[in-house]
C-alpha cells in the first residue's frame, strides 16, 4: 500500500485493497485490477487507476470528483454535487446524466454507469454531454462541443471551439467561450454570459456566436453598465451591420442592436462581442434585457449543513447550503445562495445575483441592478431599487419588481407579481397569475399556453400594453366588465375593469 501524492493524509491511497477514506478530503487512486474505492466525508478525488478492470467509486458526503478510467465502471458520488471528469481521455466522449445515470464513451475507456452524479467536465476534444432533472454543470472545455441540459436550472460552458449548448428548461447560465458557438436557452429565463473577445465583434457574420431563442438575459463580463445613453437599437442602413455600429461607437454607444432582416445583430465594441439573435425582432428586446458584471468573483463564504448567518462585505460567493439560512450583503459583486431550506437573503448595495434555490425563501434585493429568483417552492422576492429581473421559477410565487424598470416573472405555478413603479415587463408565464403592473408604462406578457392571468391596473392612458409571442392567435371580446384575450391553447389574459372600446390600435402587439 502506497500513499498518492505529495503531502498526502491518511485518507489518501493507491491500489486494490483500499480502506475507505476518513472524514476530511482524499485523494483515492486505483491499480490495475477492479477496485472499490470509497471516500466517505469531504471533497474526495477518486480515480479508478490506469488498469482495465472494472472500478466501484463510491463520493459518499461531499462534493466529490470521480474518474473512472479505463474499463466499465460503477460511479456512485453519494451525497454533495460531485463532478464526472475525464482526464485520462484520448478522443472525445459521450456522458448522460438523463437515461438511467448511463455513460458510454470512447473504446479506451469502456462504459460507465453513474449514479448521483450533478456534473461532467469533457475533454479536448468533441464531446456530447446531457444533463438530467437536477440542477447540472457541464463543461466541454477544448473541442467543438454539443451540451444540454435537463429541467432544472443548469450551467452549461463550451469553452474553445465551436460549440452548440441548449439549456433546457429551467434558469440556465450558458456560456460559450472562444469559437464560433449556437446557443439555445430552452424555456423559462436563461443568462448568456460574455467575456472579451469570446465572439470578436468585427469578424464574419459566420464567425459570430448565435442565440436563436434570446427573450432572456445577456451577461457582459467587465463591461461598462447599460443605460439609456449608451444603448441604441437602430434599422440596418448599410450592406454590413459592423459599419453602422463603427459609426454608433464613435458616437459613444457602448451597446448597439441593429435590425438585419429576420435578425438582430448585437454588438458590445468595447468587449470585442458581436451576436447574432437569430428570427428575432427589436420589438421583443429592451435595454433591461443586457446586464454587466465584474469579472472573477472568488468564493469567501462558506457554510454548515445547519442553519447559518452569514454576512458579507462586497465581491463574494455565498451558498448556505442545506438549513434555514440567514445571508447579508453590504456592498459589491456577490453570487449568493439560499441552498436547501427556507432561506433569508439581503443584497448589498451593488450588484447581485440571487437564488434562493429549495425551500420557501424570502430574497430582498439591495439598491443595484440585481437578480432575485426564488427557485424552487412558495418565494417571496422583492427587487427593490435599480433595474431588476426578479423571477419566481418554481412554486407559488410573490414577485416585485420595486422602483426602476424591471423584468418580473413567475414561472410556473399561481403567482402574484408586481412590476412596481418604473416601466416593467410582466409575465405570468405559465399557471394563473395575478399582475399588477404600477405605475409606469408597463409590457404584459402573454402567449397560448399560459393560463389565466388577471392584469389589475391595466392603464392605456400610462402606456401600458399586452404582448403576445410571435404566431400566437387570438381572439379580444367584452365580458362584463373586463376585456378578455382568449388564445389557441387555452391561454388567457383578462385585463380588469378596461372597456375594449376604449382601447386604440397598438394596445396588443407581437403575434
Amino acid at each position: 500500500m502506497a500513499a498518492s501524492g505529495a503531502g498526502v493524509g491518511p485518507g489518501d491511497f493507491v491500489g486494490a485493497d483500499l480502506p475507505p477514506g476518513g472524514p476530511g478530503n482524499d485523494t483515492l487512486t486505483g491499480g490495475s485490477g477492479g477496485d472499490s474505492l470509497a471516500g466517505l466525508e469531504g471533497d474526495d478525488l477518486i480515480n479508478g487507476g490506469p488498469g482495465a478492470g472494472a472500478d466501484t467509486l463510491s463520493g459518499g458526503p461531499g462534493d466529490d470528483t470521480l474518474e473512472g478510467g479505463r474499463g466499465d465502471d460503477l460511479i456512485d458520488g453519494g451525497n454533495g454535487f460531485d463532478t464526472l471528469v475525464f482526464t485520462g481521455a484520448t478522443s472525445g466522449v459521450f456522458a448522460t446524466l438523463e437515461t438511467s445515470h448511463s455513460i458510454s464513451f470512447d473504446t479506451l475507456l469502456g462504459e460507465d454507469t453513474l449514479v448521483s452524479v450533478e456534473n461532467v467536465v469533457g475533454t479536448g476534444f468533441n464531446d456530447i454531454l446531457y444533463g438530467d432533472a437536477a440542477p447540472n454543470r457541464l463543461s466541454g472545455e477544448g473541442g467543438n462541443d454539443n451540451l444540454k441540459g435537463g429541467f432544472s436550472d443548469d450551467t452549461l460552458s463550451g469553452g474553445a471551439g465551436a460549440d452548440t449548448l441548449d439549456g433546457g428548461d429551467g434558469v440556465d447560465r450558458i456560456v460559450g467561450g472562444a469559437g464560433v458557438d449556437i446557443m439555445t436557452g430552452g424555456g423559462d429565463l436563461d443568462i448568456f454570459e460574455f467575456s472579451a473577445g469570446d465572439s470578436p465583434w468585427k469578424g464574419l457574420v459566420t464567425d459570430l456566436d448565435r442565440i436563436r431563442d434570446f427573450g432572456d438575459i445577456m451577461l457582459l463580463r467587465g463591461g461598462p453598465p447599460p443605460t439609456a445613453a449608451n444603448y441604441i437599437e437602430a434599422e440596418n442602413n448599410f450592406v454590413d451591420p459592423r459599419t453602422q455600429a463603427e459609426e454608433f461607437y464613435a458616437k459613444g454607444y457602448e451597446y448597439i442592436a441593429i435590425q438585419v432582416g429576420a435578425n438582430i445583430h448585437f454588438f458590445a465594441p468595447r468587449l470585442n462581442v458581436g451576436v447574432i439573435f437569430e428570427n428575432n425582432s427589436l420589438n421583443f428586446i429592451s435595454l433591461t434585457n443586457f446586464r454587466t458584471e465584474a469579472p472573477n468573483i472568488a468564493p469567501t463564504s462558506t457554510a454548515t449543513m445547519g442553519d447559518d448567518a452569514l454576512a458579507g462585505v462586497g465581491n463574494d460567493t455565498i451558498d448556505g447550503l442545506a438549513g434555514a439560512d440567514t445571508i447579508t450583503e453590504i456592498g459589491g459583486t456577490n453570487y449568493l445562495r439560499g441552498g436547501d431550506g427556507g432561506d433569508s437573503i439581503t443584497g448589498g448595495a451593488g450588484f447581485d445575483d440571487i437564488n434562493g434555490n429549495a425551500g420557501n425563501d424570502t430574497c430582498v434585493s439591495g439598491g443595484g441592478d440585481d437578480w432575485v429568483v426564488g427557485g424552487r417552492d412558495n418565494d417571496s422576492l422583492v427587487g427593490s431599487a435599480g433595474q431588476n429581473l426578479v423571477y419566481g421559477n418554481l412554486g407559488n410565487d410573490t414577485c416585485e419588481g420595486g422602483d426602476g424598470t424591471d423584468i418580473v416573472r413567475g414561472g410556473q405555478d399561481n403567482d402574484v407579481l408586481n412590476g412596481g413603479a418604473g416601466d416593467d415587463y410582466v409575465s405570468g408565464d405559465k399557471g394563473s397569475d395575478t399582475v399588477t403592473g404600477g405605475a409606469g408604462a408597463d409590457v404584459f406578457h402573454t402567449f397560448g399556453d399560459a393560463g389565466v392571468d388577471r392584469v389589475l391596473d391595466f392603464s392605456l392612458a400610462q402606456g401600458d400594453r399586452v404582448q403576445v409571442d410571435p404566431g400566437t392567435r387570438y381572439t379580444v371580446s367584452q365580458v362584463g366588465a373586463d376585456t378578455v384575450i382568449d388564445m389557441t391553447g387555452g391561454g388567457q389574459m383578462i385585463l380588469v375593469g378596461v372597456q375594449m372600446s376604449s382601447l386604440t390600435a397598438g394596445w396588443i402587439f407581437g403575434a
